[in-house]
């Protein structure tokens, strides 16, 4: 499960739709449309483009920049979310549960069974890039084949129509999630080309989204043996790297620090999270340095140097591998 932390934030009045609704309100067909146009005039520009994959499976893709904050309300039912995050900030909120943030490219996935209110409230003045797919859990099993035992615990009550806790989960991109999710967003395809294109782009996607939630349906934790206060201990680890990912300890230094054996923690962290404990460490300089970069106030050698690089062609050689563009690119000038 995701963090959840006690809000901060209030939330605006506002209608409150159900999920059920704004799918239904989406476009029957493959359409691109300004985010201007739908709900943020005169506060964004950029792109919302719609590829309906079913009538139980819809894949959004939203990229452009926010001016002011955006409030996005919805009572979520009966649907499993995914999100796949190369770039933006928000903020959820979810009734009864609490508050959880989120920044930097990421991967997400959610379900409930129960009627309950979430509101997402994205960053003013910022990049947003996010690819988004809804599906009913019954799509999953029919279409590709899912084993129901290795779905979590929440969407196996969903498909029986039983009652479970609210389902969240968020972990860092895989490279083949990063990749399939940059050529969906920079496609220059265009017509029939670019839906055929979008359409196979999404189902890869959803492909790599199966494959992360069914590892959570059947966790390595499982195997490992993982107890209740080892899983705080990796939680530990994670909260401590947030603060120390530039320069963090030996595997062999971590767990004598927080007494754990060194190959649980090793295999636990990436069993817990999605990544290991150096992927992680990585994922973390990198976003920190392209939110340096679009600041505009350091150079890139004075990023790198931020980040815990010895060098600037080090830097340069990582930042490419990860976002597929030199740091230059992503300089504000």
């Amino acid at each position: 499960m995701s963090a959840f932390h006690t809000p901060t934030v209030s939330i605006p009045p506002g209608e409150w739709p159900s999920n059920s609704q704004i799918i239904e309100a989406t476009p029957p067909v493959y359409a691109r449309q300004s985010l201007e146009s739908l709900f943020l005039r005169g506060k964004s520009q950029g792109f919302v483009t719609y590829i309906p994959i079913s009538d139980q499976c819809l894949v959004q893709i939203i990229s452009g920049q926010l001016k002011t904050p955006y409030w996005d309300r919805c009572i979520a039912e009966d649907w499993v979310g995914f999100q796949f995050a190369l770039d933006g900030e928000h903020t959820t909120v979810v009734d009864g549960y609490g508050q959880m943030q989120f920044s930097g490219p990421r991967f997400s996935m959610c379900a409930n069974t129960d009627a309950i209110r979430v509101a997402k409230c994205y960053a003013a003045d910022c990049n947003i890039s996010y690819v988004n797919i809804v599906a009913r859990p019954q799509f999953l099993l029919d279409q590709f084949g899912v084993d129901e035992q290795r779905l979590p615990d929440t969407i196996q009550a969903m498909l029986r129509g039983e009652q479970a806790h609210y389902f969240s989960r968020t972990q860092p991109l895989t490279a083949a999630m990063l990749s399939a999710a940059r050529e969906l967003t920079q496609s220059r395809y265009e017509g029939k080309l670019q839906q055929t294109f979008a359409k196979v782009k999404s189902l890869e996607l959803l492909c790599l989204a199966i494959e992360a939630m069914t590892l959570v349906g059947e966790p390595d934790s499982r195997r490992l043996r993982l107890s209740d206060y080892d899983i705080r201990l990796l939680h530990r680890v994670r909260d401590e790297l947030a603060t120390s990912y530039t320069s963090p300890l030996s595997l062999a230094d971590m767990s004598r620090h927080i007494g754990m054996n060194r190959n649980k923690l090793s295999l636990g962290f990436k069993a817990l999270f999605g990544s290991g404990v150096y992927e992680y460490c990585q994922q973390l300089r990198m976003q920190r340095a392209r939110t340096l970069l679009q600041q505009g106030r350091l150079s890139v050698l004075e990023v790198a140097l931020d980040v815990g690089f010895q060098n600037q062609s080090s830097f340069s050689r990582a930042y490419k591998q990860f976002y597929g563009c030199a740091p230059s690119q992503d300089l504000a000038h």
